[in-house]
């Protein structure tokens, strides 16, 4: 910021999420933009979806950039190549601290993972941890000196002297000595991401006992379909022997910092809330006894013990302890004043008889120890035979009040014209396509139900395929939708989640909307947020993609298009999302 200031430069900070709002920058304009790694990969993807979307002809993304430069991580040789074709420039290097300022710098075409040369008035040295001897190429740690900073200053970071140019391998405490030579983790990383299954990857050592034998572990994001003997054959192919990890692990997303770099892995520790989950069940299992007994109904209309216990055939005396309990434990209250249940009592009943049969076999203790041991993709649920009473419980809990009143809403949001092309995804029975066909007889769409849980198409979704106004099935149509909707769906791998196809469904100006759950982002004090244990029912028997709005939002982006609204529900971790292809 300072060296733009002082040439006299106007400075547009943008946050690094906010791929959108840069990538605007750069179209309006923008000649030089400053980079982590992270946000050039995204930016350039992003751009390259859009490119092949726009085809031959479109307006140049970035037309007066001069200069992309990167800091605070590697620019390996596929991430310089990707944002080159997408933008036409490619990646300088720049390497610094917050103690040590910017101390090398370098321009675009560098060899990979190369940070530059030193700037004027700074002076490196590698030096070798265990002879404390100065070595030319090195390996060794990075020292710095300055005319600002006389003296010699450790880095933390092992590097070499490659082509002239300065290459860091790692930080000290994560690059990997095996046998006589050390090993890389940002290389092997670089590799592994051109994988095209890839996502996301993160490669440390696992410290062994003696110098030269630590093993190396590779935490990889993945398509579904990628496995860890595909991404190891793929190493090999690539990397030299001792530089194939020797474990690979599966990982649902890698946690990165605001700017892009990866955090430190999370450590796992029980805390004093796992004496009282330990007990939880038995709230559970008081609500379900009540529901047994009939009460839930007496309960939402305020009733008297002795009423309920005449109406439930129950022990007054043994009914009372029941439900003081409950009061206790803020399953019902005591006051005078109005209250109720937060949503209506039928689809309250609903969700506690879909909540009973779960915790008895999808969610039992059972199937998340066998999910844990067999993976997502082998979990049990994908094997049983499923009975219709299940699906019918599954579907009374999420088509109730609430479920049709979001539709509405949801068509709101979307505003059709008379002929709408409406595609539907969901795990439902075609919700959005059966309003939307009640109030325009004209309108046409096409449904893909997913999940095993989805139940039957409605009466009137069923009669407007047989007229061919609705086409059915996992292809989904190319460019000929004015909206695209994703009901309870969005989480599923196979379907809701795939955002790039979705999007690709829509015609210029079109809109995707999102109706589904999502998990809590946790209280300012540090306290789970309501509704986290969502994530069990995902692992048991639904989709794991996209569990938050943050993610979803980073994801919506990547793929090209932009945030129009979010529109959450008070007391429930349903939103409405609204997006549209970025301009």
């Amino acid at each position: 910021m300072c060296g733009a200031l002082l040439t006299g430069a106007a400075i547009r900070p943008v946050p690094p999420t906010a791929l959108g709002e840069a990538a605007r920058e750069l179209a309006a304009g923008a000649t030089v933009v400053a980079l982590v790694p992270t946000t050039a990969r995204l930016l350039a993807t992003r751009q390259r979806l859009r490119a092949r979307r726009a085809g031959p002809g479109a307006a140049p993304p970035a037309p007066r950039l001069r200069i992309a430069m990167t800091g605070a991580g590697p620019v390996d040789g596929p991430l310089d190549a990707l944002f080159g074709e997408a933008y036409g420039v490619g990646l300088a290097r720049n390497y610094g601290s917050t103690a040590l300022g910017a101390v090398l710098s370098g321009p675009a075409g560098l060899p990979p993972l190369c940070a530059g040369t030193p700037l004027p008035g700074v002076d490196i040295r590698l030096l070798d941890r265990t002879t404390h001897a100065e070595t030319a190429d090195g390996p060794g740690i990075l020292q710095i000196r300055s005319d600002a900073l006389p003296g010699w200053h450790d880095t933390g970071d092992l590097a070499v002297r490659e082509h002239g140019h300065l290459r860091v391998l790692g930080r000290e405490g994560t690059a990997v000595r095996r046998g006589a030579r050390w090993v890389a983790p940002l290389e092997i990383e670089s590799v592994l991401r051109a994988h095209a299954g890839v996502r996301d990857v993160r490669v440390a050592a696992r410290r062994r006992a003696h110098d030269g034998e630590d093993g190396l572990v590779a935490e990889v994001v993945a398509d579904d379909g990628t496995d860890t003997d595909e991404l190891r054959a793929h190493a090999a192919r690539h990397l030299a022997p001792h530089k194939v990890p020797d474990t690979f692990v599966l990982r649902a997303a890698l946690p990165r910092t605001a700017v892009g770099k990866a955090a430190a892995p999370a450590r796992y520790r029980l805390t004093p809330r796992a004496l009282r989950a330990a007990r939880a069940y038995k709230a559970s299992e008081l609500l379900f006894a009540l529901h047994d007994l009939g009460a839930l109904t007496a309960l939402a209309e305020g009733s008297e013990l002795a009423d309920i216990s005449a109406e439930t055939g129950c022990d007054t005396r043994a009914l009372e302890l029941l439900l003081d309990t409950a009061a206790a434990l803020g399953l019902v209250s005591t006051g005078l004043e109005p209250g109720g249940p937060a949503v209506p009592i039928d689809e309250l009943a609903a969700f506690v008889e879909l909540e009973k049969r779960l915790s008895r076999d999808l969610v039992s203790r059972e199937a998340l120890a066998a999910v844990a041991r067999t993976g997502v993709r082998h979990r049990p649920f994908e094997q049983w035979s499923l009975d219709a009473e299940l699906v019918r419980l599954y579907q009374g809990a999420m088509g109730g009040p609430s479920a049709r009143a979001r539709s509405a809403l949801g068509l709101r949001l979307l505003r059709p014209r008379p002929g709408t092309r409406l595609v539907e995804i969901t795990a439902g029975p075609g919700r959005y396509l059966e309003r939307l066909l009640a109030a325009d007889p004209t309108a046409t769409g096409h449904l893909w139900q997913t999940g095993r849980l989805a139940g039957p198409v409605s009466e009137p979704v069923r009669a407007a395929v047989a007229a061919g106004l609705i086409t059915t099935g996992p292809e989904l149509p190319s460019g000929d939708a004015d909206a695209c909707v994703v009901a309870n769906g969005i989480h599923d791998p196979t379907g809701g989640a795939r955002l790039a196809p979705l999007l690709r469904t829509l015609k210029p100006g079109g809109r995707l909307l999102v109706d589904d759950l999502f998990l809590p982002s946790g209280t300012p004090d540090g306290e789970p947020g309501e509704g986290a244990e969502l994530a069990l029912d995902w692992l048991t028997h639904g989709g794991t993609h996209w569990p938050t709005l943050a993610a979803l939002t980073a994801g919506l982006t990547e793929a090209g298009a932009d945030l129009v609204r979010d529109l959450p529900f008070e007391g429930s971790p349903c939103h409405l999302v609204l997006a549209k292809e970025a301009d």
